[in-house]
């Protein structure tokens, strides 16, 4: 059943895999937006920056660093590699090699978006982004309702492939950017988003 696959759910992601989850959570959510606001800051997103050498840094140390970072991962992950007291400082180590490498993700996406052809493509994300709450929410739902059994639907859970699956994810994207296109061709943002937003500056207005 739905309460089923919460108590799961309660079980397994914070209690019993806490002092595993925990330093990877702290870090990379309150971390990363840090970094994001930084590089904002700095004009690192505007094309036209020139900040040439510290890109050139995070493409080298997202390889040398990134690359290593993620096959520790993928081990943590798959349960190949266990954490104990003499290996507490691995996840510091897989989150700055991970980190590297997202920068060094990004850092190739801002270059790409100077090639005209490569913006036409790229552009059609920024949908998403608009309504990346939204989006993010519907993905939840639409998975609880096509894939577990507690929903008595498609019941794909166990069923279908690896590479299905991520078939299956990228359809689904696919369908949620058209749809966040039409959606902000009417309105400025998602439901959700202007949701959160009523209740934040409500709620700010109503403490002043």
């Amino acid at each position: 059943s739905y309460f089923e696959y919460l108590k799961i759910n309660w079980i397994t992601s914070p209690w019993v895999n806490f002092l595993n989850d925990m330093p990877l959570t702290l870090f990379f959510t309150f971390g990363n937006m840090l970094i994001g606001i930084t590089l904002g800051k700095i004009g690192f997103f505007n094309p036209k920056n020139q900040l040439k050498q510290l890109k050139r840094w995070f493409i080298v140390l997202g390889v040398i660093l990134g690359v290593p970072a993620s096959y520790y991962f993928h081990l943590l992950m798959t349960g190949n590699l266990e954490l104990d007291l003499p290996l507490l400082w691995v996840p510091f180590a897989i989150i700055i090699g991970m980190l590297f490498q997202s920068l060094a993700y990004i850092t190739l996406f801002v270059e790409l978006y100077k090639v005209d052809f490569a913006k036409k493509i790229l552009s059609g994300f920024s949908y998403v982004g608009k309504t990346a709450l939204t989006n993010y929410l519907s993905q939840s739902v639409f998975y609880l309702f096509v894939i577990y059994h507690c929903m008595n639907l498609f019941q794909l859970y166990g069923n279908i492939s690896e590479p299905e699956t991520y078939l299956l994810a990228s359809l689904f994207f696919i369908l949620q950017s058209i749809i966040s296109y039409f959606w902000l061709k009417k309105w400025n943002q998602g439901p959700v988003e202007y949701l959160w937003k009523k209740l934040s500056y409500s709620t700010i207005k109503n403490r002043d």
